[in-house]
């Protein structure tokens, strides 16, 4: 015959109003917080695809081997050497790398001391850095300076034989493009080196450590 319910105090009715209550408390949280980190790094890594800002390592061979009982994957780049010797020449006197501000995702840690960027050349999908905040440095390039035209001189008339002759308007809109301003260049976000390989007092920390877990999460 059929079997009578659970009773109201079965685990099975706890269990389901605690998933239940979990799922209200996401929904209240994504309400006011929005939405969780690694959706806000995917809608971020998908926009940055689109755009065009990231590229992507070109590893040349790819080979597995077994070491001790264990499978080992090893990614060969035919040109880790030169693009090693570009970046220290780039930036090897501690220069700050510029990176376009659309790779920021988003802040995490204790007071957003942290702020999340995806790796212009990503060694694999949706690579990060966990960057701090406080050496992160948004350059807006200086607008050039107006020149000023000297002030002119009161206009003399000349004979009708010596004016020269009316511009036809498709001149004009010539000389007008010519003379239109350059784009202003876009901004761009500064990422110094990190300074805890030769200042002890930046050594990581425990706010490192609480906005990497904040990320893994």
């Amino acid at each position: 015959g059929i079997q009578d319910p659970p009773a109201v105090t079965d685990p099975m009715f706890k269990e389901i109003a605690a998933e239940n209550l979990k799922q209200v408390k996401l929904q209240l949280q994504r309400e006011q917080d929005g939405p969780g980190v690694a959706e806000r790094c995917a809608s971020a890594h998908a926009s940055a695809q689109e755009d065009g800002l990231i590229k992507a390592t070109t590893f040349s061979e790819k080979r597995h081997f077994f070491s001790h009982g264990a499978c080992i994957e090893v990614w060969i780049n035919s040109s880790v050497v030169e693009e090693a010797k570009t970046n220290g020449a780039a930036f090897g006197a501690g220069e700050s790398a510029p990176l376009d501000p659309r790779l920021a995702v988003c802040k995490v840690g204790q007071e957003e001391s942290h702020t999340v960027l995806l790796h212009p050349t990503p060694l694999f999908p949706k690579q990060m850095a966990l960057v701090p905040s406080r050496f992160l440095v948004e350059a807006t390039p200086e607008a050039p300076a107006e020149e000023v035209a000297p002030e002119a001189e009161a206009p003399v008339s000349a004979p009708v034989s010596e004016q020269a002759p009316p511009v036809s308007a498709p001149e004009m809109e010539v000389q007008e493009d010519q003379a239109a301003p350059a784009p202003a260049a876009p901004p761009s976000l500064l990422v110094p080196p990190h300074r805890f390989r030769s200042d002890a007092q930046e050594d990581l920390s425990l706010s490192d450590f609480t906005a990497a877990v904040e990320l893994l999460r």
